[in-house]
């Protein structure tokens, strides 16, 4: 499976991110699609695959850049500026998140909303 370059992420994604920023966010979401065949129980075409870390790595972009969402505020006469993200929306906070979403048949949003599970391996002494 060939990975989405920098350039083809900047097609869709306008960014200010230098190319060796965004091919991290490519490899990330390369590693999110990687299984996805198995996490999703389907079986998506290579193709398919392609595109959806192509959208996944705009969504990543979307939401760790500099020029991502921001909200200023004047407070005692500082200029305050935060980044003005979309909590508890996950996959579906950007548009790019919602058509990797699409293209994986609504798949992202279920396995990426699971939560963690911690598993805990040995013996437990039960005394009476």
């Amino acid at each position: 499976m060939a990975a989405p370059t920098a350039d083809e992420v900047k097609e869709i994604k306008p960014t200010t991110l230098t190319d060796a920023q965004i091919d991290t966010r490519v490899v990330s979401a390369g590693v999110l699609t990687g299984d996805l065949n198995a996490k999703c129980d389907t079986t998506f075409t290579t193709g398919e695959l392609e595109g959806i870390q192509l959208w996944l790595a705009a969504h990543l972009v979307a939401i760790t850049t500099p020029d991502a969402k921001r909200e200023s505020m004047l407070q005692n006469d500082l200029d305050i500026t935060h980044h003005r993200g979309e909590l508890g929306m996950g996959i579906l906070s950007t548009e790019y998140g919602q058509m990797a979403n699409m293209l994986a048949h609504g798949c992202l949003v279920d396995f990426m909303s699971q939560k963690p599970q911690i598993l805990f391996v040995g013996s437990e002494t039960i005394t009476a």
